[in-house]
């Protein structure tokens, strides 16, 4: 057996590894989480986790869509506007007054997110982080670089 030989730890098959390719061994879901959510947050998210799955999250209750886009969390935005848009073209054709359902709708989202805006965003980043790794990226500074990259809030 060749030095460089080893295993998958998923799949068990062979594989062949050059000194500067990925060499960790199962990924570090928690580390690689950590670099998602990015320094100023880390310790807040992972603290929230911790508890459980749902936890209250104030500035997703008042910045509902704000927050989520600065989480990056872009396709939940398009899915909340899109019903937004679509129970108000029901309610213009049915020609009722829409600023009761718009104000109910809304209440709904913000809290909503603010019990599960939490776990949305746990689910987010595992999923990207699920995604990065498929995506088989041969040198682990790059794949962690990616992780960062792709986590943190839009701005800085």
């Amino acid at each position: 057996m060749v030095d460089a030989a080893k295993f998958c730890s998923s799949c068990g098959k062979g594989v062949t590894l050059q000194d500067d390719d990925i060499k960790f061994s199962p990924p570090d879901d928690n580390h690689h989480l950590k670099l998602f959510i990015g320094e100023k947050k880390e310790h807040y998210y992972i603290r929230k986790w911790s508890k459980g799955l749902n936890s209250w999250n104030w500035a997703a209750f008042f910045f509902s869509l704000f927050l989520l886009g600065y989480r990056k969390m872009y396709k939940p935005i398009l899915s909340i506007l899109g019903i937004f848009i679509f129970i108000d073209l029901i309610i213009a054709i049915l020609g009722i007054d829409n600023a009761i359902f718009d104000n109910a709708l809304g209440l709904t989202v913000s809290c909503t997110l603010g019990i599960c805006g939490n776990n949305l965003y746990r689910l987010h980043a595992l999923q990207r982080i699920r995604e990065l790794r498929e995506k088989n990226l041969t040198k682990s500074e790059l794949f962690l670089e990616e992780i960062q990259l792709s986590g943190g809030p839009s701005w800085r």
